[in-house]
């Protein structure tokens, strides 16, 4: 589920509410957690407050932050970070964007 969950977002098939509302879904775009315009990719796992938290707790903040500074879509930021990151912090990192995303009430 977690390698499923990271070639979603690397294949830019995340379902977000942006993406299901551009796909026909009738769903708010806005963000559960705290109402931003558009919830895609990028804003539900690296920018929304409350993933910023989740990052901080994780131990990863700091990576993330660097990845973001290189990179601009989350895809790239995934792929950045990937390149990078130990095998532990991988395990985490994948493990950190499951919660984050199955923390989202669509």
């Amino acid at each position: 589920m977690l390698k499923n969950l990271i070639w979603r977002v690397c294949r830019g098939v995340l379902p977000t509410r942006a993406r299901l509302h551009d796909k026909g879904v009738q769903c708010p775009t806005s963000c559960v957690h705290c109402l931003a315009e558009n919830e895609d990719a990028a804003h539900l796992l690296l920018d929304c407050p409350t993933a910023v938290q989740v990052w901080q707790v994780s131990g990863l903040w700091q990576d993330i932050q660097q990845a973001t500074i290189h990179e601009n879509s989350a895809t790239d930021v995934v792929f950045y970070l990937l390149q990078r990151l130990t095998v532990e912090q991988s395990k985490r990192f994948a493990a950190t964007v499951w919660s984050i995303f199955g923390n989202v009430g669509i």
